[in-house]
This record gives structure tokens, C-alpha cells and sequence, in this order.
């Protein structure tokens, strides 16, 4: 049990950098075409 919560703690921690990384694109970008599937 404790290896399922380590590896799902894991997989969190990825999609909220990917999700930040996302995000500070979408703000460093004026161009809407950019921005929006970014945002998405």
C-alpha cells in the first residue's frame, strides 16, 4: 500500500509541474493561439 500512495504522490507532483509550466507559458504569452490550448 504504501508503494501505490508513494507512486501516486509521484504522479501528482508531475502533473502540477506540468500544470505551472503550462501556466507560465500561457503568461508570458500575448498571442492568443498560444495561450489558449495552453490554458486548456
Amino acid at each position: 500500500v504504501g508503494a501505490l500512495l508513494l507512486e501516486q504522490n509521484d504522479e501528482w507532483a508531475v502533473q502540477r509541474s506540468r500544470y505551472m509550466t503550462l501556466e507560465t507559458i500561457a503568461t508570458m504569452s500575448d498571442d492568443p493561439l498560444i495561450s489558449l490550448p495552453a490554458a486548456s
